[in-house]
């Protein structure tokens, strides 16, 4: 047994061994104590920060701020300044709160627990500036990384490789376009040298604030509570204002602010009201803001004021309220109404759909992908109407998903615009010797491109709406619909394309997004048939909107939301319903049965949410090839000239790559994500085996041409951003990305062979439309394009 000396002198040497572990765990403690009482701003400024930093949709929203300013400064100095200016100087504002408000709560919470340890005693002082700096740091780095996103490379070899091609002019507008763009480089030098300059100066300003902040007396620290509860106060009255106004002018208010500087305004005035409340919390010893934050968590639970209701309209346009009593599905059938369309084109008994000839039907399928999948759809279906204006009266239908609905829904508006034509289409070297043929095809393909680029900003009036009326809400009860923020990008494109019909058209079917889905139904005109694709929550199928049902004899997965004429939905809705995609868009609800017969249940009226129909399967060809199939089986009885071709608008491909990190936690939820866009491209590979080609080695070049036709967009000089803004530079791409019929060098089964940089299946699937729309010969049109470029091998 050891001596009582030994065993004091091993417990003094175990006490020194573990001191240092001693101190670690008191500065720990203290660390944690700190982070309690600054947990408002710590919060908030990490939040802003990684907003300010990450999102692909950030960074582009820099890029178009640089761009007006290369593009205005010659033109409009005040609208170049307020696009510049506007940002700086509200994230200097929430900076200036989130100092303001470290400030104030280490001043109202000064205990000695605070200072217990040096580490903690000396970063304390350095906390205000560092969560004041912080988002402006995060801001300059986000801004360098989308002056970095451009490929140069990419861009010098497409126009090198494209004028060797042969086509100079296009080459010399791409050259006109990089060169516009590259504009941006001094404004993007000159930008980060603002921010730095900027934020330099606020350092040294927040240094020499919190250096006062540390020699104030009591009184003067008296005197700063009442300005700190002052100014909680003016940023409540100033958030109520908001709430209320945005509420009311949604689309004016967020495309004048932006959506940087709304989001700026929000995290200030948040810190501060948050701020007023904690000092307020510890004043009256209760809880403010857990109770809250328990009130919208009772909220929530309970359902009672979700405010993201399918907005529905009477036959007349005007709105009504929502029915918990039984609606019947849309009237009509897809056969019968097929049957109807078909009989009216204007040009089906032209010579050229002779009975050796099958007169083309085409389905579309449009991808989602938000603001780049509108584009993406709205302008190749418009650059396939004005490459031959019979094409409207051969669209049959659109399928729809996210982003490709709403591009949908704007090609739709447009054909509104369209005349019927019996005339012969131009042959493709009159097509790249001349532009459009009418004035109507050329607004048409200037409308497609104004519709998506940036003079149109989706984007801010739903983050306005998001942040300030729909936060609210989380609130109170009841709900109010006009506070969701759904509305605000049905309302914001339902806005652009009033301009654009009204500066273009002559303001005729401006209100055509306004306008029923069962209304816009006509098949005498040329507008198509909208199926609009969502996901249901409660089952995860398939929720269709659209003029007439697909299958009432054989039910599917998918499922016809309820519409009559006195209670349909607009265009801008049903849109807008595909694309709801967590969280900035937020799940739609709509009362229906819970049953499948028909009529419905009267005893099983329930509420029902839906969701993106991205969740579903991204690309809308599961849909499209459903109404392929249905209308091949019936097309015997009444339309047996018909024949049926997919037109697939996706872009992509298969994620690649690995990662170990923290796989165990991380992996369930990268493959569900992952799982979900492969499911895209495996249910486009199967609609291609099954409706593709009828045989393969056949002579024939009709029966070996794939009935499936895919235009794949991918990448070219910037990535595209998912989001509801899209700059000039990205909206420009996309238009040259969704082809040119005189690009197209097809091999043997009309498929695009060519590898210059640039071109891609879109050109090719434009030139075999415009044959098939022309009556040719295939055979003879595949070995004149083969001929126009021999030079070109696969």
């Amino acid at each position: 047994m050891p001596s009582p000396t030994r065993a004091a002198t091993t417990l003094r040497a175990l006490l020194t061994a573990v001191a240092p572990l001693r101190y670690i765990f008191y500065a720990l403690r203290d660390v944690f104590v700190c982070l309690r009482v600054l947990l408002i701003p710590a919060c908030l400024s990490g939040f802003a920060s990684l907003v300010l930093f990450l999102p692909d949709q950030t960074r582009d929203y820099y890029r178009l701020v640089v761009e007006n300013l290369a593009e205005q400064i010659d033109v409009s100095r005040c609208a170049a300044v307020a696009d510049a200016v506007f940002p700086i100087v509200f994230l200097l504002g929430m900076a200036a709160c989130l100092l303001f408000s470290t400030i104030v709560l280490l001043v109202d919470r000064n205990r000695p627990s605070l200072y217990r340890t040096a580490c903690v005693r000396y970063a304390v002082p350095f906390l205000p500036i560092l969560f004041g700096t912080l988002p402006l740091v995060a801001a300059i780095a986000g801004f360098a990384a989308g002056a970095d996103a451009i490929n140069l490379k990419a861009e010098t070899t497409s126009i090198d490789e494209i004028d060797a091609f042969g086509d100079h002019e296009f080459a010399k507008q791409l050259k006109t376009l990089f060169d516009w763009s590259k504009r941006g480089d001094w404004y993007f030098e000159l930008g980060l040298w603002v921010l730095g300059a900027v934020t330099l100066l606020f350092l040294l300003r927040s240094i020499f604030v919190v250096h006062l902040s540390r020699r104030l007396a009591a009184p003067q620290k008296a005197w700063l509570r009442q300005i700190a509860n002052r100014t909680s106060a003016a940023s409540l009255i100033l958030s109520l204002v908001a709430v209320v106004v945005i509420a009311a002018y949604p689309v004016p208010i967020g495309q004048t602010l932006g959506s940087i500087s709304i989001f700026a305004i929000f995290i200030g005035c948040l810190t501060l009201n948050a701020t007023g409340l904690s000092i307020w919390s510890r004043r009256l010893d209760f809880p403010i803001i857990p109770a809250l934050l328990a009130v919208a968590g009772f909220l929530a639970w309970t359902d009672i004021n979700d405010d993201h209701e399918l907005r529905r309209i009477d036959k007349s346009g005007r709105e009504v309220r929502s029915s918990a009593t039984p609606t019947a599905r849309p009237p009509g059938d897809i056969e019968g109404e097929f049957a109807k369309w078909f009989d009216l084109r204007p040009d089906r008994k032209n010579p050229e759909f002779s009975a050796d000839q099958s007169y083309p039907v085409y389905i579309v399928a449009a991808q989602g992908g938000g603001i780049y999948a509108a584009a993406q759809a709205v302008q190749f279906l418009t650059k396939l109407q004005t490459t031959c204006e019979r094409f409207a009266q051969h669209l049959f239908a659109i399928s729809g998903v996210s982003g490709g609905s709403v591009g949908a829904a704007f090609y739709a508006a447009m054909t509104e615009e369209f005349k019927p034509t019996e005339q012969q289409c131009r042959s493709v070297a009159e097509i790249g010797s001349s532009g459009p043929r009418s004035p109507e095809m050329r607004e048409a393909q200037q409308s497609a491109f104004e519709l998506v680029r940036n003079d149109y900003d989706f984007l801010s009036p739903l983050v306005a709406s998001a942040l300030f009326p729909d936060f609210a809400q989380r609130f109170f009860w009841p709900a109010n619909p006009a506070l969701s923020r759904a509305r605000a990008l049905e309302r914001s494109i339902e806005a652009a394309w009033a301009d654009v019909a009204t500066r273009n058209f002559g303001g005729t079917g401006r209100d055509a997004l306004k306008s029923g889905v069962l209304a816009s139904w006509n098949p005498a005109g040329l507008k198509p048939a909208l199926f609009f694709n969502t996901t249901e929550v409660a089952s995860g199928r398939r929720r269709v909107i659209a003029p007439f049902d697909i299958d009432k004899e054989n039910r599917t997965d998918a499922q016809i939301l309820p519409l009559t004429q006195d209670y349909d939905i607009p265009l801008s809705v049903a849109a807008v319903a595909s694309a709801r995609f967590p969280w900035l868009t937020p799940a739609a609800w709509f009362w229906d049965s819970g049953s499948t017969a028909i009529p419905p249940d009267k005893s099983d009226i329930t509420r029902f949410h839906v969701v993106d129909g991205g969740y579903f399967e991204n690309s809308g060809v599961t849909t499209a090839v459903d109404i392929i199939n249905r209308l091949q089986r019936r097309a015997d009885a009444c339309c047996k000239q018909a024949r049926f071709h997919l037109i697939v608008l996706t872009s992509g491909k298969y994620s690649e790559g690995s990662s170990s990190a923290f796989s165990e936690a991380v992996s369930p939820v990268v493959a569900l994500f992952n799982s979900r866009t492969a499911r895209t491209y495996s249910t486009v590979d199967l609609a291609t085996r099954d409706l593709g080609v009828i045989k393969r080695d056949a002579t024939d070049v009709r029966a070996r041409i794939s009935r499936v036709q895919r235009a794949d967009f991918g990448d070219y000089v910037i990535p595209l951003p998912l989001g509801w803004r899209l700059s000039k530079m990205s909206a420009s791409e996309i238009f040259f990305l969704t082809g040119r019929a005189a690009h197209c060098v097809p091999d043997e089964d009309f498929l695009q062979k060519s590898k210059v940089t640039g071109f891609g299946p879109g050109d090719c699937v434009q030139r075999l439309i415009l044959h098939q729309l022309r009556g040719d010969d295939l055979d003879t049109a595949l070995r004149d394009a083969q001929a126009s470029h021999p030079q070109v091998k696969p």
